[in-house]
């Protein structure tokens, strides 16, 4: 046909907006695509970030400090009234300034750290039989050995009520000696301080494990996971399908964004004839992109928020629901609420970022667009 021809003009005409219709879609993918991608990648970027959760853990020295006065007591006072005795009431106050002098400085920081890291190493790993947590307990055995340690047995013992009956007193002042539920009139409280103290250190002087291990205590970690019941299988199964996905996603995530790469490249290929279509056929996909994620960026932390709370505080009350750790369960279900807290700013901060520079990016290619003469004006 003559390249002027209205047959020829309507076959290019009809075949142009053939490949249009094919560029919206492709367009709609880069959408879908793009905002996966800036939610997703941030989103495991953030859980697996050493140092962020480092930074969210800072304060457990305090929580361990506010929350461990209240379970010294309970502990006492079930003590006591398994016995048969008064409830021991202790000054809490005075337990928690004691512990805040047996704690080295730093002491919580540096296992906290620890942890993390060896969590992180089995979570990237899978390895759950060899999972085990090194925590170096010298410094802490050191001040339990000297006057920090003694203060605090001296706090408790002060909270110890007289006995009403005469007791042995070799119950108190022999080889076997533990914080009593009474305290015999006859006795100096000192005393009973000396002794209890100085049976403590020698338990743990004579503890084979500690001498073994030079002062570290290996706990193992997920050995709930490792019996053969229902639910250790359904756990270890569930573990290592979350260690499997973290791994896939850092391992190829960037495919994501290798993909809305190419789908911007297919619509150039395919609809782009001017400086005017590409600001137009850039520019709305990635201002929809960006104002899509800012949309979910608000309302989704909501949602998972809600979600994810529920279940990591419900999992907190199935473990503390012993009635001698019940008063852990406040304490643990505010560290968990900031670790969440913490870990969703992150992830909104690093969003925000890519989907104001995918925003910004669209607004200047679509005011290209609009100001960029198009290629019917040129002629």
């Amino acid at each position: 046909f003559d390249r002027l021809s209205p047959r020829w003009i309507f076959g290019v005409d009809q075949m142009r907006g053939c490949l249009q219709v094919v560029a919206v879609f492709v367009a709609i993918l880069f959408v879908i695509v793009a905002a996966v991608a800036v939610l997703v990648l941030p989103l495991v970027d953030a859980v697996t970030d050493r140092d962020a959760m480092k930074d969210a853990l800072t304060g457990l020295d305090t929580i361990i400090l506010e929350a461990a006065p209240a379970l010294v007591a309970d502990s006492l006072a079930a003590q006591a009234r398994a016995n048969g005795f008064p409830d021991i009431v202790i000054d809490e106050v005075l337990v928690g300034d004691a512990l805040e002098d047996l704690m080295p400085p730093g002491w919580v920081d540096a296992q906290t750290e620890t942890a993390v890291n060896t969590v992180y190493d089995v979570l990237e790993s899978g390895d759950l039989e060899n999972a085990e947590l090194v925590l170096d307990a010298r410094p802490l055995l050191e001040q339990m050995r000297g006057p920090a340690g003694e203060r605090l047995v001296a706090t408790i013992v002060a909270g110890v009520p007289d006995c009403t009956e005469p007791l042995d007193s070799a119950a108190y002042l022999g080889s076997d000696v533990s914080i009593p539920s009474c305290v015999p009139v006859e006795i100096p409280r000192q005393v009973i301080v000396d002794e209890v103290h100085a049976q403590f250190v020698q338990t743990l002087d004579a503890n084979p494990e500690l001498i073994a291990q030079s002062g570290e205590l290996r706990v193992p970690l997920f050995e709930v996971m490792q019996g053969d019941d229902p639910n250790a299988t359904a756990a270890r199964e569930q573990f290592l399908r979350v260690s499997r996905t973290l791994t896939l996603v850092q391992r190829w995530g960037w495919l994501l964004w290798l993909f809305a790469t190419f789908s911007l490249l297919m619509i150039a290929m395919l609809a782009v004839r001017s400086l005017s279509e590409l600001g137009h056929w850039w520019g709305w996909p990635l201002f929809l992109t960006g104002a899509l994620v800012l949309l979910l960026t608000f309302v989704g932390p909501g949602l998972v928020g809600l979600v994810g709370g529920t279940l990591a505080l419900s999992g907190v009350d199935g473990a503390v629901s012993a009635p001698s750790a019940a008063s852990l369960a406040q304490p643990i279900r505010e560290l968990v609420q900031s670790v969440l807290v913490s870990v969703t700013a992150l992830w909104r901060s690093r969003v925000y970022v890519q989907a104001g520079i995918m925003l910004g990016a669209g607004l200047i290619l679509i005011a290209v667009g609009f100001l960029a003469p198009s290629k019917q004006g040129a002629r």
